[in-house]
C-alpha cells in the first residue's frame, strides 16, 4: 500500500566544516521498490547529543549514517519517531510507528530485515556496517507521540 501523497521531501544539510551553516533543500520522495519501506520522520528529539554526532562525525563516522547528497554537507541523526507511509515487506504494515535513528529529514527510505512484532533491523548495503545498535528500529505502539512506548517483547 502507499501514501507517499507530498511530492517533495526535505533534507536539514549542514555544512560539515562550518556546524553553523545549514539549508533545508528539497528532494523527491524516494519510490518504494520490493523489499522496501518509505518512512515519515515525524518527532525527535534535538539535544547536545546531536551537536555530537555533527562535532564528531568524520571520526565517528556519523555521518555515514545517513549520506548527503551533497559533497561537503552531512545529515545530522535524530532519535525519533516515523510512520511507514508505504511498504512492500511484508510484516511492515503502512500507518505502523517505529523509534529509531532517523535523519534529520522528512523521509528515510530503509530496507527492513529481522522484521518481528518488536520492529526490524535496517538493513541497506551500506548501514550494517556501522554501529548495529543504531540499525534497529523499535515497534511503537500507535499514537506514541513523544513518551518511548515500545511494544513488549513477547513472553
Amino acid at each position: 500500500m502507499d501514501n507517499t501523497s507530498a511530492a517533495t521531501a526535505w533534507n536539514l544539510l549542514v555544512r560539515r566544516d562550518d556546524l553553523s551553516t545549514a539549508e533545508l533543500e528539497d528532494a523527491p520522495v524516494p519510490q518504494v521498490h520490493n523489499g522496501e519501506a518509505l518512512l515519515r520522520v515525524d518527532r525527535v528529539g534535538l539535544t547536545a547529543n546531536n551537536v555530537t554526532y555533527a562535532a564528531l562525525g568524520d571520526s565517528f563516522r556519523y555521518w555515514e549514517f545517513f549520506p548527503s547528497p551533497r559533497a561537503g554537507w552531512g545529515i545530522v541523526p535524530l532519535w525519533g519517531f516515523a510512520d511507514v507511509v508505504a511498504s512492500r515487506v511484508d510484516g511492515i504494515e503502512t500507518g505502523s510507528r517505529y523509534y529509531g535513528y532517523f535523519p534529520s529529514a522528512s523521509h528515510l527510505l530503509v530496507r527492513p530485515d529481522r522484521v518481528d512484532a518488536r520492529g526490524f533491523r535496517e538493513a541497506s548495503g551500506w548501514r550494517p556496517l556501522l554501529w548495529c545498535s543504531r540499525s534497529r528500529c523499535g515497534r511503537a505502539r500507535a499514537g506514541a507521540r513523544g513518551a518511548l512506548l515500545l511494544v513488549p517483547a513477547a513472553p
